[in-house]
């Protein structure tokens, strides 16, 4: 499945700490086998097509339409809009 990212993901990811940034790029990777992922991911109640994967205490934000992931926003789990 293809991944498309924002530009405001990757600005955000470089102000965050190494390893996350580390972890985020691989989740990134992962995510090209959606469904068949082994990884945090849960679809947001309320909400027709966006996830959202578990890093630690932040959270990815993607929706999925057309059989392409589009990655949105990540943020610390109280600090990202839903």
């Amino acid at each position: 499945m293809e991944v498309i990212v924002e530009e405001n993901f990757y600005k955000k990811v470089k102000k965050m700490p190494k390893n996350i940034q580390k972890r985020a790029l691989e989740v990134l990777r992962l995510l090209e086998n959606f469904p068949f992922v082994r990884i945090d991911i849960k679809k947001l109640k309320g909400k027709e097509r966006l996830f959202r994967v578990r890093i630690g205490r932040y959270r990815i934000l993607f929706i999925l339409a057309d059989n392409k992931i589009y990655v949105s926003d990540i943020d610390i789990r109280s600090k990202v809009e839903y």
